[in-house]
């Protein structure tokens, strides 16, 4: 059994923390199923705490929030997957998209009656959207389709991290603006960090997609959150190895003295990345226990030689907090040189999420 339990209390004390730095309506990042951490519990808990908004990648995720009792739902993602048949429908359904581009979104809109729509201007992420240059396209789109452009908005790439870039995006995004009329539209751009580190830019609407579940790129932000997932697994099986014998695939960790080992039920088939192997520990017994050997797809390695009473059976923290220790997202990002973003959503389907207040 392989588990991570979903805290709504932490859900809850995140959102007060970002109403804390902001008056602006909040627009929840629930793509990429809550970031890993289930929408069909996520969204629920957010609408209680009074969220009416929420962002998503794709079609599909919004047809799944709107299912879940949202109202209003913006696509992020890029456009070319609607068909004009169904645009309409989604309005009806308070689902909105974003213009990534212009031809794209003069086809889009002129398809449909009803359908609101979002303008992404590129200031600097150079992903998606048009470019803030290009300001004769996006006048032409706001007068062509009067009262159907909802919004405009940008990203920012470093808003962590690069005060002068931010700074640049923010000088772009500006010239636009008072280049439009923008008295009738939703103006937003700070992501969880810009949220923290640039109070000028939460305009009408702010966008905190990893701040909700508990980590920041900034570490006094970081400070303030509590995580949401907390993820275990079981001890499967228990051996001794004598010194000289290995452990896993390819027999990357030899024992050097009589060695206890306990098989733990996670994998990297869970999401357990295998460039963590040899690198990470969990908590087992309320202590440390070091992983050893290659991560495989189903199964994982502990060194328990120290660990008095571990049984078959035992639940191990793989993700999570315990009496002499702890390891996060964070933490495992760091060890596998990745984001924590990448950590949380590859735990994958076979670990069942489980609400918890």
């Amino acid at each position: 059994m392989k588990t991570a339990f979903i805290s709504k209390s932490s859900i809850a004390h995140n959102i007060s923390e970002i109403r804390k730095l902001t008056s602006s309506e909040i627009l929840a990042m629930v793509k990429a199923d809550a970031y890993g951490h289930d929408v069909h519990i996520v969204v629920p808990a957010l609408l209680e705490l009074g969220i009416k908004r929420f962002g998503v990648a794709t079609l599909q995720e919004a047809l799944t929030v709107s299912r879940l009792g949202a109202k209003w739902i913006l696509i992020m993602g890029t456009t070319d997957q609607y068909e004009p048949s169904i645009l309409d429908e989604l309005a009806l359904k308070g689902i909105r998209i974003v213009i990534n581009n212009a031809d794209f979104g003069r086809f889009v809109l002129a398809n449909t009656k009803k359908l609101k729509a979002h303008i992404m201007i590129d200031t600097g992420m150079h992903r998606h959207g048009i470019l803030y240059s290009n300001i004769d396209s996006i006048k032409k789109l706001l007068a062509t389709f009067p009262g159907r452009i909802e919004g405009i908005l940008t990203h920012f790439a470093k808003a962590d991290s690069d005060e002068e870039v931010t700074r640049t995006q923010i000088n772009r995004f500006m010239s636009v603006l008072n280049e439009i009329p923008r008295e009738d539209l939703i103006v937003h751009a700070a992501n969880s960090s810009a949220i923290y580190n640039y109070p000028e830019v939460h305009f009408d609407m702010v966008r905190p997609g990893i701040a909700i579940y508990g980590y920041s790129e900034i570490p006094e932000f970081d400070k303030k959150l509590k995580r949401v997932m907390r993820v275990e697994a079981t001890v499967s099986d228990i051996r001794e190895i004598p010194p000289g014998e290995g452990v896993s695939y390819g027999w990357r960790f030899i024992a050097d003295k009589p060695t206890r080992v306990a098989t733990v039920s996670m994998g990297y088939a869970d999401g357990y990345k295998r460039i963590l192997s040899c690198k990470v520990w969990a908590g087992i017994k309320g202590k440390t226990a070091r992983q050893i050997g290659n991560i495989a797809m189903d199964f994982s390695m502990f060194d328990i030689t120290d660990i008095d009473g571990v049984k078959v059976g035992d639940k191990v923290v793989i993700m999570g907090e315990w009496k002499e220790g702890s390891i996060w997202a964070n933490d495992m990002a760091n060890l596998a040189g990745t984001i924590p973003y990448e950590i949380l959503v590859s735990f994958g389907k076979r670990v069942e999420r489980k609400e918890i207040e």
